[in-house]
């Protein structure tokens, strides 16, 4: 934390703590969301990072940890200020095919149709045999029910399709190439598809792709289809430090030249000198996002806080160093660059001596081990 920037700070496990208990562990379950912002050195964002991995995982969220400061498989700079970049980061992983099946089970279960153990679900012929069923009564019984179970207009149209159509193949699998599944995860995913993929979305009603224009709409719909297949919701912990380095060689030359001109005029020894400018070193080879990218992220989180009411049981919390909201610098990019962010979340009532941990930012300080 800068000098000149003294304010109240909270030991990161008191705010974990308070985090789950008022929000994680009933709040955001029920269907509310949240966005908070929180401020720590290395050591306290990891700490904060591995405390919501273990609280997700133990009140059974779907977690996710974006870190901007990370390149992408490309050796690019992730990209999660384009809202489409961000939805398939947070579905990555996703086993849509997994929960495709557990949904599967449960409306069977709830037909009052048993599946033989060591049965695949695939086998509609024996699950039908083994309960008295037509099978063709007993497809058309569990389409049904599945079109039921997702007629929610939180969701997309197309969303709704989507999942709906891999349900079914659950039971009747489509034996063409590219397989139904295959089709529909990697749509689901935003990712490209296998080809010959349109003409299979085509046969189930979806005629377009998750993008830029589109992205916000069926990240709300993901959300909200967490809740459906027996999650408690979604909680993503947002890396954001990527994006407060200043990029540009010049910059980091000047940048390097000032510091080592500032030690010898400090008297320091060679020796720190030297581990100035390796710090220096590591900090130039680091990921740096162009000051574009860095807008459109204030401009994307600015809305996350705007619309957070529309993205039912989301948790998101994004993680920055404290020199990102301490004064105004030359070449240093803090919180003040988007005033429609600082008024958010900075510019609220506080006590001078004692840090609130419900406020929507909150300087933290490490106690965890």
């Amino acid at each position: 934390m800068p000098e000149d920037y003294d304010v109240p700070r909270l030991p990161a496990s008191e705010w974990l703590s308070g985090f789950d208990e008022r929000y994680l562990a009933d709040y955001v379950v029920s269907g509310g969301s949240v966005v908070r912002f929180v401020s720590g050195d290395d050591a306290v964002v990891n700490s904060v990072r591995a405390g919501l991995e273990r609280i997700a995982r133990d009140r059974n969220y779907h977690f996710r940890f974006l870190d901007s400061g990370v390149p992408g498989p490309d050796g690019k700079p992730p990209q999660y200020h384009t809202i489409s970049r961000l939805y398939g980061a947070v579905t990555e992983g996703v086993d849509w095919q997994g929960w495709a099946r557990e949904q599967a089970r449960r409306v069977l279960d709830d037909l009052g149709i048993r599946v033989p153990a060591g049965c695949d679900l695939g086998d509609i012929e024996t699950i039908a045999a083994a309960n008295g069923a037509d099978r063709d009564t007993l497809i058309k019984q569990y389409t049904e029910q599945a079109r039921r179970r997702v007629q929610d207009y939180a969701m997309t149209v197309e969303f709704r399709n989507a999942v709906t159509s891999l349900w079914a193949d659950q039971l009747h699998p489509d034996t063409t190439t590219p397989g139904l599944g295959e089709v529909l995860t990697a749509w689901l995913s935003g990712r490209t598809m296998p080809p010959g993929g349109s003409s299979v979305l085509k046969r189930c009603q979806i005629y377009g792709r998750i993008g830029p224009t589109n992205a916000r709409h069926y990240l709300v719909s993901f959300c909200e289809w967490t809740r459906r297949v027996g999650r408690s919701g979604v909680l993503l912990a947002l890396d954001f430090r990527g994006y407060e380095r200043v990029g540009g060689a010049r910059t980091l030359a000047a940048d390097a030249l000032a510091a080592v001109k500032a030690a010898i005029e400090e008297g320091k020894s060679v020796r720190e000198i030297e581990q100035i400018v390796a710090a220096m070193g590591s900090e130039s080879s680091s990921v740096r996002h162009s000051k574009r990218a860095y807008e459109q992220m204030l401009s994307l989180l600015r809305r996350f806080i705007d619309e957070i009411d529309r993205f039912p049981s989301l948790a998101l919390v994004v993680m920055a160093s404290p020199r990102y909201f301490g004064p105004e610098a030359p070449r240093v990019r803090t919180y003040r660059d988007y005033n429609a962010l600082q008024t958010r979340i900075g510019d609220e009532v506080r006590d001078r001596r004692r840090a609130n941990p419900d406020a929507a930012l909150v300087h933290l300080k490490g106690d965890l081990p």
